[in-house]
């Protein structure tokens, strides 16, 4: 869900292994109402704006995901925008495992965060979450899910202090750097999202 500062040995690791977290909030509960920093969704005239925060994304990936219907939700400081955090529904691919997530009907998956550098430490990201949250639960979403490195403990710190949970783990693995990712273990609660594989 939120770009991870994994180590060299740790990223080296993931070319054949990859755990990850799969965490959940509940969003029928009551909510509290986000702050008043300026958060929008990005449209194609935003996307010069979000390529200065990201250079290495692909303008071409960015409107894809855009024509595709999913959302990403930018937190703007004088003119510019400093972090950002995309959500979807149905049937999400997962470049990271090479797998499609299928969500239920009312559950919202929040991915690809990111904060400048620059602001870091600043809790931006917790509000932008809150801020996707909020509006998914007034879209009449349910639940919001992620996935999180298991190595990517910062990341997992801010989720639970908003309240989400851990409700399980997928497990791949590959023979090969370059090889197929393999599903290995599934466990967790009944209410975890399918995967599937590519074929």
């Amino acid at each position: 869900m939120r770009e991870s500062t994994l180590s060299f040995a740790q990223r080296l690791a993931t070319t054949v292994l990859r755990r990850v977290h799969i965490v959940s909030a509940e969003l029928d509960s009551p909510l509290r109402e986000p702050g008043r920093q300026v958060i929008t969704q990005v449209e194609k005239a935003h996307l010069s704006a979000y390529l200065a925060l990201r250079p290495k994304a692909s303008r071409e990936a960015v409107l894809d995901r855009l024509e595709r219907g999913q959302r990403c939700y930018a937190l703007w400081i004088d003119g510019a925008i400093v972090c950002v955090c995309w959500a979807a529904t149905g049937t999400v691919h997962i470049d990271y495992l090479d797998a499609f997530l299928i969500l239920e009907p009312t559950d919202v998956y929040m991915f690809d965060a990111y904060t400048a550098p620059g602001h870091r430490g600043q809790t931006l990201a917790a509000d932008v979450y809150r801020h996707i949250m909020w509006t998914s639960s007034r879209e009449g979403m349910r639940r919001s899910v992620g996935l999180l490195a298991v190595e990517n403990r910062s990341g997992r710190q801010v989720v639970l202090k908003l309240g989400w949970r851990v409700i399980g783990r997928y497990t791949f693995l590959r023979a090969v750097p370059w090889g197929r990712w393999r599903l290995v273990s599934s466990h967790g609660e009944k209410t975890l999202p399918a995967l599937r594989l590519n074929p």
